[in-house]
């Protein structure tokens, strides 16, 4: 199934569209994966998600200046240590657990670009003190640039077959 992106919404509506593109792909794949364990995929995407070069990118688009670039990046890299144990803690409070014992992997998507967005937001919107036109578009932006650049990835994880 070819999916095609629309990269000119943006904010919440791009992010939902991305994110049902990812779901479509899911679709057929679902009675194969419900009952297996998390791919090994998964657990890579939640902490290698925010590559230097695509942060660098989404920054560059949003006019961040290039000498907080590296601070951000490795603030990143630092915060996405957190995101599995965070993905767990909000995983465990759902009914049904998207994550264990079963891999839910609609569910499991959503749970992770939640989480992603919560990381990556926090962390842009820290720097708002040293670059005062950084705000929640500079975020939200961002991080719709990165998440749309990892799609194909994204893709791959959620349909290993193909």
């Amino acid at each position: 199934m070819h999916i095609k992106k629309k990269t000119c919404i943006r904010g919440d509506r791009m992010f939902r569209l991305m994110l049902l593109q990812l779901l479509a792909t899911l679709g057929p794949l679902c009675g194969t994966i419900h009952g297996m364990a998390m791919p090994s995929c998964y657990n890579q995407l939640q902490t290698t998600f925010f590559s230097e070069n695509l942060v660098a990118e989404a920054l560059s688009l949003y006019r961040v200046n290039q000498t907080l670039w590296r601070p951000i990046f490795n603030d990143l890299q630092r915060a996405s240590y957190r995101i599995p144990s965070l993905l767990q803690a909000q995983a465990r409070a759902m009914n049904p657990n998207p994550l264990r014992p079963t891999f839910i992997p609609d569910k499991a998507f959503e749970l992770l670009q939640s989480e992603l967005l919560a990381v990556y937001s926090s962390v842009i919107l820290s720097y708002r003190s040293l670059q005062p036109t950084i705000n929640s578009t500079t975020a939200t932006g961002g991080f719709g640039y990165i998440w749309d650049k990892q799609f194909p990835r994204l893709r791959a994880c959620a349909n290993p077959r193909g």
